[in-house]
C-alpha cells in the first residue's frame, strides 16, 4: 500500500509549526505557569503566617487598586496622556525616517545602522543605566557647567511666542523636544518594518503613475499609504505595548515595589492584571480606529 504523500499546504504547515516550536515550548514552560499563578494570586494574598500559602480574598485586591489606592490611580493617569501623545509621534517619525532611508545616497547603510543601533544595545546594563538616569544626569551636569549653551528651553519658548503660536502648541512642541532621545530609541523596530514595506512596493507602480502624470503627493496617498497600511497596524500594536512596558515606567516600578520589598504579592498581581487589561483596551482602541480608517480609505 502506497503511503499518502503530504500536500504542499501540509508541508508548509509542518515547517511553520517547527519554526515557532521554540517559542511555543518556551511559553508553555516559562510563561504559561507564572501567568496562571499570578492570576490566582490576584484573588488572594500570600501570608507569612501560613508559610506564604494562598488565602483567597475574592475581588478585594481589585477593589483596593481601583477605588482605594490613590497612588496607583495617579500613576496610571500620569502615564496614559504621555503614551497617547508619543504613540502617533513615534509612528509618524518612523515612517518619515523609513521613507528617507529608502532613497539612494552615500552612507545609507551607516545611517540605517545608527537608527537601529539603540534596539541592539538597549539590553542588560544599558537598560539599567537608562532606568537610573545615569546618562541623563551626567549630560545635564555637563550642560549646566557649560556657559556656551546657545539655545535653551526658555529661548525657544520665547521664539514661539514671538510668532504668536498658541501656548498649547508651544507646550506640546517643547515636550516633544524633551523626548527626542526616547522617541528615536523607540523607533528602531518601526523604521525597520516600514522600510521593508516600502522596499516591497513594485517600482512599476510608480512608473505607471508617473506616465499618467501623477504628482508625488498623489503617489503617496494612492500607492505608498495603501501598500504600507498593514505594516502600520503592526507598528501601532508594537509601539503601544513597547511604550506601556518601558523599563522606566513608574507604574511597573510601583507594581514591583508592592511585591518587593512590601511583600504584597496578591495586590501586586491584581495591579499588574489591571495594567494588562488597560494595555489591551488601548490596543483595541487604537487598532480599531486605525483599521477602520484604513478600510474607509481603501473603499473611497
Amino acid at each position: 500500500m502506497k503511503k499518502k504523500k503530504l500536500t504542499m499546504a501540509q508541508k508548509s504547515s509542518i515547517k511553520g509549526w517547527l519554526f515557532i516550536s521554540p517559542f511555543v515550548i518556551g511559553f508553555l514552560f516559562f510563561f504559561a505557569i507564572p501567568i496562571v499563578q499570578s492570576f490566582l494570586y490576584s484573588f488572594g494574598e500570600l501570608s507569612q503566617e501560613t508559610n506564604f500559602g494562598l488565602k483567597l480574598t475574592g475581588f478585594g485586591n481589585y477593589q483596593k487598586a481601583l477605588f482605594e489606592d490613590s497612588l496607583f490611580y495617579q500613576k496610571i493617569m500620569a502615564v496614559i496622556p504621555q503614551i497617547m501623545v508619543k504613540i502617533p509621534v513615534i509612528l509618524i517619525f518612523s515612517f518619515i525616517m523609513a521613507s528617507l532611508l529608502k532613497a539612494e545616497f552615500p552612507g545609507r547603510n551607516a545611517i540605517r545602522l545608527i537608527f537601529f543601533l539603540p534596539v541592539i544595545v538597549a539590553t542588560g546594563i544599558v537598560l539599567t543605566i537608562e532606568a537610573a538616569d545615569v546618562v541623563q544626569s551626567t549630560m545635564q551636569g555637563r550642560l549646566e557647567e557649560s556657559s556656551t549653551l546657545l539655545i535653551t528651553e526658555e529661548t525657544l519658548s520665547g521664539l514661539l511666542r514671538q510668532f504668536n503660536f498658541p501656548s498649547t502648541f508651544s507646550s506640546f512642541l517643547m515636550s516633544l523636544i524633551n523626548e527626542i532621545s526616547s522617541i528615536v530609541n523607540a523607533s528602531g523596530i518601526q523604521i525597520l518594518i516600514f522600510l521593508a514595506a516600502l522596499q516591497s512596493i513594485s517600482p512599476s507602480l510608480y512608473e505607471a503613475s508617473a506616465i499618467e502624470g501623477a504628482s508625488a503627493w498623489e503617489e503617496f496617498w494612492k500607492i505608498t499609504f495603501p501598500m504600507v497600511s498593514p505594516q502600520m497596524i503592526v507598528c501601532l500594536f508594537y509601539t503601544v505595548v513597547d511604550q506601556f512596558l518601558v523599563s522606566n515606567s513608574k507604574v511597573i516600578a510601583y507594581i514591583n515595589e508592592l511585591a518587593f520589598p512590601l511583600l504584597q504579592f496578591g495586590y501586586s498581581a491584581a495591579a499588574g492584571w489591571i495594567y494588562t487589561v488597560l494595555i489591551v483596551v488601548v490596543l483595541l482602541l487604537f487598532g480599531g480606529i486605525l483599521t477602520a480608517a484604513v478600510r474607509r480609505y481603501e473603499q473611497a
